[in-house]
């Protein structure tokens, strides 16, 4: 936990020393300081508020929902737009263009990180949910046994259309004899025209 919160601390500290307030996609630091930014990006990510959202229900510290909100009001400032919103092509200049693109990832995890660091603790609950890389919410199961399946125990995965399977299968067999009876052939026939030539010439 406190090397957690230790990079969450940098992370935050990027986005405290850039003028727009939202960090470069790529830096070097050193000694605890922004030295280059080899990307001057920002690209709506959701990786340092998914880490905000996750310190902040493990510890119920309000500081991270308070780097959270200056980093909304930031993405309203600088990235909100007429038709949705747009990263930053550099994030050291205030007046800096949109870039025209607004990724999928943006509002089905950043946006998505940003509501859960607000709502309630007990909304979607990391003691009941799992997050995927994508942010899909999945209920954590203590005991396979309670697992609800349909029909009961004996439930199996029915194979849709079966028939239409085996026809595929006896399709694919048959045209695959074709083109070996159609191989062996055009061989066969080529060889003769060959040894037809040969005798010819001699």
């Amino acid at each position: 936990m406190t090397l957690a919160k230790s990079l969450v601390l940098g992370s935050q500290h990027i986005y405290d020393t850039v003028p727009t307030g939202l960090a470069p996609d790529k830096v070097h630091v050193a000694k605890g300081k922004v030295e280059m930014a080899l990307d001057r990006a920002f690209r709506l990510r959701p990786e340092h508020i998914e880490s905000l959202f996750l310190l902040y229900r493990l510890t119920g510290d309000s500081k991270y929902q308070d780097m959270g909100w200056k980093i909304f009001q930031n993405l309203e400032a600088h990235c909100k737009t007429d038709l949705g919103y747009g990263g930053l092509s550099n994030v050291w200049s205030v007046e800096g263009k949109n870039n025209d693109d607004m990724p999928s990832y943006f509002i089905a995890e950043t946006l998505k990180y940003l509501l859960l660091l607000f709502a309630p603790d007990d909304y979607v609950s990391v003691e009941d949910f799992v997050f995927t890389t994508e942010a899909h919410p999945l209920r954590k199961v203590s005991n396979p046994q309670e697992v609800i399946l349909p029909n009961g125990s004996d439930f199996t995965v029915p194979v849709p259309f079966p028939w239409l399977l085996g026809v595929l299968v006896l399709l694919l067999t048959t045209l695959f004899v074709a083109i070996l009876i159609l191989g062996t052939r055009l061989t066969r026939l080529l060889r003769g025209q060959k040894r037809s030539r040969i005798e010819k010439s001699s």
